[in-house]
């Protein structure tokens, strides 16, 4: 075989297939290596996709399979030789179509076409079996040629009869072809419909998502106002809470202040009732001023007396050292006196500072101020009632003071005088530097004096007596004196301090009072802005209300919106299933239709 593919040239190879299994297509891949344009006609048992897709690369355009169509195949089979007849067309179509019958039957047989057909012969056998073979194809032909004329009249007649039904057949096709022409003109512009009507939900179901997503942000926006709305009223109910307790905070320091003023209206009246018994107590001084001149007259008388007393001066000199140290010992006392008046003074100190943190806890926790403010007004009542006390003592004293002047003055050319000047002089060196001057002085006139009771010494000697009697008076009445102006330079130095504190405790007061004055007027601005924001968040209140009403009427209209395109889906599902019916019986009647044609076409062709 592969002898007669290189040395021979096939005008058409019919290739049996069908028996060879995997491999039905062996035989065209050689014959392609040998010959690439020879025709070749392709039997396979069944239509496999692979299989016609390797025919096709082969260059096979020719597949059939059973049940085979010999009137196609043999009619496929003369058109592929057409070209290589020769003129010989009948006889070797008659030939071929014999050799594929055998070939189809599985009866291959080698035999030469007649004499002078102009094909070519193969094989020489002996005479008798050529002669036997061909009588049995003769026979062959014969049965072909009359199977063939039945089948010719069997046409015949089926083409007499049935052309009839052809032509009725085909008008019923022509009719039920327009009616699906129609029908796919009206399903066409029914699809075309729905596509709009699909559009149109898609847009309505756009807005629709939109309308959400608005209503969506909306929501939000609410949420988040109401959100807003819960903490400006938490902190204006608390603001309203501090506002409230700041209120009464200053109702009851309001109610302290006007407690405390009214105190020190009843300070202020005890101090001017203090004044007028100053005052009374400034007459009966000056009552006592007079008494105290009438007794200076007599002192005067006196005088005259001392001078003769030279002697009782002498002795009393030798007594001067003494009383002097009892002076200087005076002085020591009134020193420590002093020490401890600046003890006091060092102890009010600390208690003024004492009161300036009590005032600066007061600024800090206002609740205190009421105690703290009762306490200052009480202690300044006491104050004043102290400085009303020390002010007519002073003044007593001072009146004491002036009358103790004119008597030493009186008693100069004594030396009782000089005793008491010097008191006087110890007294007032301890008050201030400008007495000093006024002790030296009075020295000056003490030696002086001195001079002049030596003289006269002689002359007080009877009157000794009487004037050591009322020297001794004088003596304690110049002592008791002393006291008193120590006592009333303490009461001055405690007046001023105890001033001064008041004036820092009034300030300190005064300070307050203007820090509460401040705290009033920022309540009342913090009162001013609560009520502001109140009357804004009223207005938010109101604009969130008809905003919620707006978005209620835009969650009807949304929620409508929503119905009707549920309504519209609904309606385009139905239509779509009705479409797609509708689709299915077009679908089915047109493959109903195809069927008809190809059957129609069929017997066309077997007629033609």
């Amino acid at each position: 075989m592969e002898t007669s593919l290189k040395t021979e040239q096939f005008d058409l190879v019919i290739h049996d297939g069908s028996k060879l299994g995997k491999e039905p297509l062996a035989l065209a891949e050689n014959i392609r290596g040998h010959q690439r344009t020879a025709p070749i006609l392709l039997l396979c048992a069944k239509p496999e996709m692979d299989v016609i897709v390797r025919a096709i690369r082969l260059g096979v355009r020719d597949l059939f399979h059973p049940p085979l169509n010999l009137s196609a195949f043999f009619a496929r089979a003369t058109e592929l030789l057409q070209p290589r007849l020769n003129g010989h067309t009948a006889v070797i179509a008659q030939y071929c179509r014999h050799e594929m019958t055998l070939f189809l039957a599985g009866e291959v047989a080698g035999v030469p076409l007649p004499a002078g057909s102009g094909v070519s012969t193969s094989g020489s056998g002996d005479l008798d079996s050529v002669r036997a073979e061909c009588d049995r194809l003769s026979r062959q032909v014969q049965d072909e040629a009359g199977r063939r004329a039945a089948a010719e009249a069997a046409l015949a007649a089926v083409r007499a009869g049935g052309s009839a039904d052809v032509s009725t057949e085909e008008q019923e096709l022509g009719k039920l072809r327009a009616e699906l022409d129609a029908a796919r003109i009206a399903l066409a512009e029914r699809e075309a419909a729905l596509a709009a009507e699909k559009d149109a939900l898609d847009l309505q179901r756009s807005d629709l998502e939109s309308g959400r997503a608005a209503a969506s942000h909306a929501r939000t926006d609410v949420e988040r106002s109401r959100k807003s709305r819960s903490d400006a009223e938490s902190d204006l109910t608390a603001r309203r809470a501090e506002l409230d307790a700041a209120r009464v905070k200053l109702s009851l320091e309001q109610t302290r202040i006007a407690d405390a003023t009214e105190e020190l209206e009843q300070v202020k009246t005890d101090a001017a009732e203090s004044l007028k018994a100053h005052q009374k107590r400034m007459k009966e001084l000056a009552t006592a001023e007079l008494a105290m001149a009438d007794r200076e007259a007599a002192v005067s008388e006196a005088q005259a007396r001392l001078v003769a007393q030279e002697k009782v001066v002498a002795e009393r000199e030798d007594n001067f050292s003494v009383r002097e140290k009892a002076v200087q010992a005076q002085e020591k006392k009134v020193a420590a006196q002093f020490s401890r008046v600046r003890a006091e003074e060092e102890t009010f100190a600390a208690r003024q500072a004492e009161l300036e943190a009590e005032e600066a806890r007061l600024q800090q926790d206002s609740r205190r101020i009421a105690s703290e403010r009762a306490a200052l007004e009480g202690e300044r009542a006491a104050q004043a009632a102290a400085n009303a006390a020390s002010l007519a003592r002073a003044k007593e004293l001072a009146a004491a003071e002036e009358a103790l002047a004119e008597r030493e003055t009186v008693l100069v050319s004594s030396q009782k005088t000089v005793e008491s000047d010097r008191k006087k002089a110890a007294a007032a060196a301890a008050e201030a530097s400008a007495h000093d001057v006024a002790v030296a002085a009075r020295e000056k006139q003490i030696a002086a004096s001195f001079s002049a009771l030596s003289a006269e010494q002689a002359a007080f000697e009877d009157r000794a007596a009487a004037l050591d009697a009322e020297q001794t008076r004088i003596q304690k009445e110049s002592d008791r004196l002393a006291a008193e102006a120590g006592t009333l330079k303490a009461a001055r130095v405690e007046l001023s301090n105890s001033q001064k504190a008041l004036d820092q405790r009034a300030a300190g007061l005064k300070a307050s009072e203007d820090k509460l004055v401040q705290r009033e007027s920022a309540q009342a601005a913090a009162q001013k802005t609560i009520d502001e924001s109140q009357s804004k968040f009223e207005v938010r209140e109101q604009q969130l209300t008809k905003r919620s009403v707006d978005l209620n009427a835009l969650e009807k209209k949304i929620f409508d919106q929503q119905d009707a395109a549920k309504v519209a889906e609904a309606k385009l599902v139905d239509s779509r299933k009705a479409l797609q019916t509708e689709q299915e019986r077009h679908a089915k009647e047109a493959q109903r239709l195809v069927a008809e044609a190809a059957a129609l076409e069929k017997v066309k062709a077997e007629n033609a």
